[in-house]
């Protein structure tokens, strides 16, 4: 593959949730590109991100008798109230929380992407870490800066779910806001 993708499959010091509990055991994070080559060794599901500014069909991934779930969420890289922006909303990030609680049992692999593999993917990677007790910060390593508020909106409507997030991460979060109010707009897509 053309860059290296991110992946978190160790739980947190403290322990995390035993992996027949039906939780995540896999987060992989990669670009649109990553996607349509994605191959796993075991079942996986797919949550792919596209901008307002994408094609009004998904874009085509590569079949594969693996693949057993995708979902398309239409929002862009952004924070709510930018004019001619879709931020992720709540009910995106509950259809999200709902789409990785219905196939976490059935599933190896998580991969999640957007264009870039560096914002929206890596941002709901986290939130998703964070809900299964798995080690995040391995999805903010090289270029990739994580949008916080998609972090906390995946992470809140777990917590609706009735996951435990920890809240000791919220100045981590805070500084996703902060790197990301630093990137140029055209890397933020």
């Amino acid at each position: 593959m053309r860059r290296a993708l991110y992946a978190a499959a160790h739980p947190l010091r403290g322990g995390g949730v035993s992996r027949s509990d039906g939780a995540v055991k896999r987060i992989i994070v990669g670009s649109l590109e990553d996607a349509k080559r994605f191959r796993a060794d075991g079942p996986y599901a797919v949550i792919s991100f596209v901008g307002h500014w994408y094609h009004k069909t998904p874009p085509k991934l590569t079949r594969d008798p693996k693949r057993i779930a995708r979902i398309v969420v239409r929002a862009d890289d952004t924070y709510p109230g930018i004019a001619g922006t879709i931020a992720l909303s709540d009910a995106q990030a509950d259809r999200i929380a709902a789409f990785v609680q219905r196939t976490a049992g059935e599933i190896d692999t998580l991969f999640i992407h957007c264009y870039f593999g560096h914002g929206r993917s890596c941002a709901a990677a986290i939130g998703i870490a964070r809900a299964f007790h798995l080690n995040w910060q391995e999805f903010l390593e090289g270029d990739r800066v994580g949008n916080g508020h998609i972090t906390l909106a995946v992470a809140r409507a777990f917590e609706r779910l009735g996951y435990s997030c920890s809240p000791d991460d919220a100045a981590a979060y805070d500084q996703l806001y902060l790197n990301h109010l630093e990137q140029p707009a055209d890397a933020r897509r």
